[in-house]
């Protein structure tokens, strides 16, 4: 199965003082490439630009529905003298807004067409994370299955891969994912079972080696990528600036450098330029329950992070019950339509 880096990022409190952050570009030192992102007025990801020694490679351009999610994906390539189609992947949704299945599309030159190639469908668990994506050919066989593992924080660890159909139990290859103190993804490492007996050996290396500690994921504009998942939903706590790749382990398992990829962000706006909601919190400090006086509407959430950026839970409802919480200091955000309220609360 195909997969993608997508990075999230920033600390919830610091957008008093910087703002937002846009990933723009992203360089890649040993290919001669680069990517550039491109948005709207509203910071909705709206094209790709693949440059491989200087010059454009690869368009891709996304689609949205009036929910802002995107539901059409088409890549187009450039033949020398004007682009073509190349791959398209089209996104349906379930009732609470998730990906529910993913159809992905190549196109035919001889036939001039889409020709339909697979699916790809998504089971979650209670907390809403993805537990199993089944994958399907275009005639409805399975073509394989992934299975999620998280620890007891819901951080991802492993993913599973079976693709063999004679015995879908057998797991044929893994990625096993790593964190550090602040719960920033530091390495996936893929590991594959060629012979099917059950021995994993080194296949291919992400090391995520720089974070900027001052931003986390819940402020950061990040472009959308066409896979079904992304690594960023499932450590990334700050903003990642280096990705190292390594491949071609040899028979001790050591990686050859690849290549590494450095990521650029754009200061968007700073508080002053936002639409901010004013809110009242009351009480504060807060001990079992607080309530977030939100003026009018229905349409927004409320995200709760501890003091280190990492998100704890978001809530739909305006008074949430913190009996649970330990004291200290706690960042919340609520976001509605396009206005937005950020601020410390303390629980004693």
């Amino acid at each position: 199965m195909k997969k993608q880096v997508l990075l999230t990022i920033l600390l919830l409190q610091t957008i008093i003082f910087y703002g937002q952050k846009r990933l723009d570009r992203i360089t890649i030192d040993t290919e001669d490439a680069e990517v550039y992102y491109n948005y709207n007025s509203n910071n909705l990801h709206t094209e790709s630009l693949f440059y491989f020694e200087g010059e454009i490679d690869t368009r891709t351009s996304i689609t949205y529905n009036t929910n802002n999610k995107p539901i059409l994906i088409v890549s187009e390539i450039n033949d020398g003298s004007f682009f073509t189609n190349e791959e398209k992947y089209e996104y349906t949704y379930n009732v609470n807004s998730q990906v529910d299945e993913i159809l992905y599309y190549s196109w035919d030159e001889t036939e001039n067409n889409w020709i339909f190639e697979d699916k790809t469908a998504f089971q979650y668990n209670a907390n809403g994370k993805i537990e199993v994506l089944n994958n399907y050919h275009s005639d409805n066989s399975l073509l394989g299955i992934s299975n999620f593992i998280y620890d007891v924080s819901n951080k991802l660890i492993r993913i599973e891969y079976h693709d063999n159909p004679n015995d879908w139990s057998l797991i044929s290859g893994k990625d096993e994912y790593t964190y550090d103190t602040n719960d920033n993804l530091l390495r996936i490492l893929e590991l594959i079972d060629e012979n099917n007996d059950g021995n994993f050996t080194n296949d291919y290396k992400y090391d995520f080696t720089t974070y900027n500690n001052n931003f986390i994921n819940s402020d950061l504009i990040l472009p959308v990528f066409t896979e079904y998942y992304s690594i960023g939903d499932y450590g990334f706590n700050h903003m990642l600036t280096n990705l190292v790749e390594s491949s071609d382990p040899d028979v001790n398992g050591n990686f050859t450098y690849s290549y590494e990829s450095v990521f650029y962000y754009t200061d968007v706006a700073s508080v002053e330029n936002i639409n901010k909601l004013s809110i009242n919190v009351k009480p504060n400090p807060f001990k079992n329950s607080i309530t977030f006086d939100i003026p009018y509407g229905e349409n927004y959430s409320i995200e709760l992070f501890d003091i280190q950026g990492k998100l704890i839970k978001t809530y739909k409802s305006k008074t949430i019950d913190t009996s649970n919480l330990s004291d200290g200091i706690y960042i919340y955000k609520i976001q509605m339509d396009n206005q937005f309220s950020t601020g410390k609360i303390i629980k004693k």
